[in-house]
């Protein structure tokens, strides 16, 4: 979703801008099947330790801001800005069940 403009390069005219930051146009995924795999290494220190996975499946929306929002019936969740740019089309992995995009964000501090 962001892309660093240096502050000596001309801004493109059409292109929205947070500071800045370029944003990306994520309006193709408004209300498609979506999923997001939160995934955790058992221990940061070690780059051989486990990993543990968890999905969450909804719908994408795309707020007036261009930030992108997956919604459930039971929760809500906002990916981060840092992950937006990796957003890519299900390969039929059976975790995304029939989403028909991903994202893989990694995370710490949170149990999965």
């Amino acid at each position: 979703m962001w892309g660093v403009v240096p502050e000596s390069t001309v801004r493109l005219p059409g292109t929205r801008y947070l500071g800045r930051h370029r944003l990306m146009d994520l309006g193709y995924l408004e209300g498609k099947k979506f999923c997001v795999v939160f995934v955790k290494q058992e221990d940061d220190t070690d780059p051989n330790s486990k990993i543990k996975m968890k999905c969450i499946h909804g719908r994408a929306n795309v707020d007036h801001r261009g930030k992108l929002i997956v919604e459930s019936p039971a929760t809500s969740f906002t990916v981060p800005a840092t992950a937006c740019n990796r957003v890519l089309p299900s390969d039929g992995t059976s975790m995304l069940k029939d989403a028909e995009f991903f994202v893989i964000c990694k995370v710490s501090g949170m149990e999965l």
